[in-house]
């Protein structure tokens, strides 16, 4: 009888730790998934770029507009943060923004190259980055045409400021704005273009 006691006793112990267990790594996963939910690693990075720009105060690049010819600009990105972060996707971009389409996202092919020109550039894709790393982003689109533009006054101009990003952190994705290190500015002509 003591015998059976002394089992049932070193059961209920094993039993008691392996709770326990469960129970601090089930709290050690929540305080983790808590900081990725609210971490925002990723940062403007330390350079940008765009072809003809003109400075437009501050920290704003105008890309001067021409009838349907293409553009495109660049921006670094930096992870800040603590952990490895995966850029996953760009979901929001505003396509179209009355003056301007912006139609694909590519990559930079080196991240010691800053240049937007296609052979330093390659196709967007998932990629991950280590703290402290830092990748260029290319966005790429053309100028409204007449055929096809809204109509717009002299002068008008369209101004992205940020884009979201859509990012994987431990096991979280989640989707986090980062502004631009230039507001990019693209305005109407002052007289008409068309």
């Amino acid at each position: 009888m003591a015998r059976e006691l002394s089992r049932r006793a070193q059961g209920v112990g094993a039993g008691g730790f392996a709770l326990v267990l469960v129970v601090l790594l089930g709290l050690a996963l929540v305080a983790v998934e808590a900081y990725a939910a609210a971490s925002t690693p990723l940062e403007r990075g330390s350079s940008s770029i765009s072809a003809g720009e003109t400075m437009c105060g501050g920290s704003c690049v105008e890309l001067p507009f021409v009838v349907g010819e293409p553009f495109s600009f660049g921006q670094s990105f930096r992870n800040d943060g603590l952990f490895p972060v995966t850029i996953q996707a760009f979901p929001d971009i505003p396509r179209n923004l009355g003056l301007v389409r912006i139609d694909t996202v590519d990559m930079g092919r080196d991240p010691n190259v800053i240049s937007a020109s296609p052979p330093d550039t390659m196709p967007f894709r998932p990629v991950g980055l280590e703290p402290g790393d830092e990748i260029l982003i290319v966005f790429r689109g053309a100028f409204a045409t007449c055929a096809v533009a809204p109509r717009w006054d002299l002068g008008t101009a369209a101004v992205l400021e940020s884009v979201i990003v859509r990012t994987r952190l431990l096991l979280l994705d989640h989707e986090q704005r980062v502004k631009l290190r230039e507001r990019v500015s693209f305005r109407a002509p002052d007289e008409a273009a068309c």
